[in-house]
């Protein structure tokens, strides 16, 4: 037998234990998790403080702050001596843990805020309810990067210098443990505020017009936070390019057109808001919702006439 297949033969059967082991503490971690949240939540019924903390974020917050984060920091702590094991890159994978602990601290808080001026869920309303997207909004943002620590998602072996793929391009000194937990987080973050960001928006879509901004009528003020639901993204992606992805295969322009896209997103609805001076207040907003898909075409155009770079 070629050196290269015994190789082969002798890392399966370590393959497998370690991917049992990893299952087995991810299962461990989340049912401590959920035990935690369960515990809490009776907790919260005996008295205070924690029923001053449930009220503050209220009950679904109060299940699902406290839940992810167990599943974050004890899946980390399960899946070191694994990671040792699988020799993979324990030093990234906690600096990413530890991010995440302070991320999860910040959108706890933001959370607290967010609850005291989010709709209420009304009784015998369906799903659709806005005031349960509070709950949906937490879940989306905290729950992806928790159960990916709990599964040891953040420590992960060295890319092969020779594998192909999206991190061919990386300059030399960039460490290769670093580059797919970079990926991950990367993935990850995306898919958690994709649809975060959907139901976010829509929560300030429904309180927006409890608020007045100099210049604007209240009743414009759901159109201003729809540009704003279309334009914040654009300026996180400019900067997320501008920070980690400078490498990133993409045109030159791309970063540009975003923020210009975002300026233009802006300033469309807060143009649209003032026709609500004149208008029915619900054609203007129906018209607004067009927005998103207009951005996307005139920026799409836009990144195809642009020159190669």
């Amino acid at each position: 037998m070629p050196p290269q297949e015994r190789n082969k033969a002798a890392r399966e059967p370590g393959a497998v234990v370690n991917g049992i082991a990893r299952g087995v503490a991810g299962v461990v971690t989340i049912a401590v998790g959920v035990g935690v949240a369960v515990f809490l939540h009776d907790l919260a019924d005996a008295g205070e403080p924690w029923a001053s903390w449930r009220d503050a974020l209220r009950s679904s917050g109060y299940v699902i702050v406290p839940m992810t984060l167990t599943w974050l920091l004890l899946g980390a702590v399960l899946q070191t001596p694994v990671a040792i094991r699988r020799r993979a890159g324990l030093r990234a994978g906690w600096i990413v843990v530890g991010g995440l602990f302070a991320y999860h601290m910040v959108v706890g808080l933001f959370a607290v805020k967010l609850a005291a001026i989010a709709p209420l869920p009304s009784p015998g309303v369906s799903g659709s309810d806005p005031g349960y997207l509070y709950g949906v909004f937490l879940g989306c943002v905290l729950v992806g990067p928790a159960l990916l620590s709990a599964f040891g998602g953040w420590f992960l072996e060295p890319l092969p210098p020779s594998r192909p793929g999206l991190l061919d391009n990386r300059p030399e000194d960039v460490d290769d443990r670093t580059d797919p937990v970079r990926l991950n987080l990367f993935i990850i973050m995306v898919a958690s505020w994709a649809p975060g960001w959907c139901f976010l928006s829509y929560i300030f879509f429904h309180i927006a017009d409890r608020y007045e901004l100099p210049l604007l009528p209240s009743d414009g003020m759901p159109i201003l936070a729809v540009g704003t639901a279309v334009a914040v993204p654009s300026l996180v992606i400019v900067v997320v390019i501008r920070l980690f992805l400078a490498d990133m295969p993409v045109k030159r322009a791309f970063p540009r057109l975003l923020l210009l896209g975002a300026v233009v997103a802006l300033l469309i609805a807060a143009a649209l808001a003032q026709l609500t001076r004149f208008l029915p207040a619900g054609y203007v907003i129906l018209v607004s919702i067009l927005l998103p898909m207009a951005y996307v075409y005139v920026v799409h155009h836009l990144y195809r006439a642009a020159p190669g770079e």
